[in-house]
């Protein structure tokens, strides 16, 4: 599955337990939107969770469900995992095998 924004730069940040992304994407409309996440794993949740959201300028806190709903059509977890496996594969190797 793909999403419909293009990935244009990332960044692994290896001072973490769990792996931690920093992703910068362009939108269909030509936005930028940039996606700070990492994997939470709880009790009831795991999945990669987003951090911190901005989108064409604007600071969204750790909101993206706004998005992946009205242009991905999509669940954000579903959203962050199908660029979580490009990065998997990019950064940590022998993970994703």
């Amino acid at each position: 599955m793909r999403t419909k924004a293009k990935i244009i730069g990332t960044k692994y940040k290896p001072d973490y337990v769990r792996p931690r992304y920093v992703v910068k994407m362009e939108t269909q409309d030509g936005k930028f939107l940039i996606i700070d996440f990492d994997y939470t794993e709880t009790s009831k949740l795991k999945s990669y969770t987003p951090r911190s959201v901005n989108y064409d300028g604007e600071d969204y806190g750790s909101k993206l469900s706004w998005y992946t709903k009205a242009e991905e059509s999509m669940t954000v977890q579903k959203f962050l995992a199908i660029i979580a496996v490009k990065m998997d594969k990019k950064y940590l190797p022998a993970l994703s095998k």
